[in-house]
C-alpha cells in the first residue's frame, strides 16, 4: 500500500512536483566515508564519554586533523542529517 502525503508549507498547498521532489529527498540516505564516525561513535572507541570526546574531536576540526561532514543516517527508523568526523583525506594514520 502505497501512502500519499500532502506537503503544505505556510503560503499553503505546495506544486506536486516540489512535494515529489521534497519527499525524494528526505527518503534518502546516505553512507558515511571509511573513518567519518560520530562523537558518540568516537567516545566508545576511545573509551570516553561523548563530551570529552567532543572536546577533542572540535580541537582536532580546528587544526585540520580531523574534517566534519554531515551525511543523513537511518536513526530510529527515519533518515536524520547528522555530523559524522573523520581524518583528512590524504593523511597516512600512524598504526596503533
Amino acid at each position: 500500500m502505497k501512502r500519499t502525503v500532502q506537503i503544505t508549507s505556510r503560503k499553503g498547498r505546495i506544486d506536486p512536483m516540489l512535494a515529489a521532489i521534497i519527499s525524494e529527498i528526505h527518503k534518502t540516505v546516505e553512507t558515511p566515508a571509511k573513518g567519518f564516525l560520530t562523537k558518540n561513535e568516537w567516545g566508545e572507541k576511545w573509551r570516553l564519554n561523548r563530551s570529552q570526546a567532543g572536546r577533542y574531536i572540535e580541537k582536532a576540526v580546528k587544526s585540520g586533523m580531523m574534517l566534519m561532514h554531515s551525511y543523513r543516517i537511518l536513526l530510529r527508523g527515519r533518515p536524520t542529517k547528522m555530523k559524522h568526523y573523520g581524518p583528512p583525506p590524504g593523511k597516512k594514520r600512524k598504526p596503533s
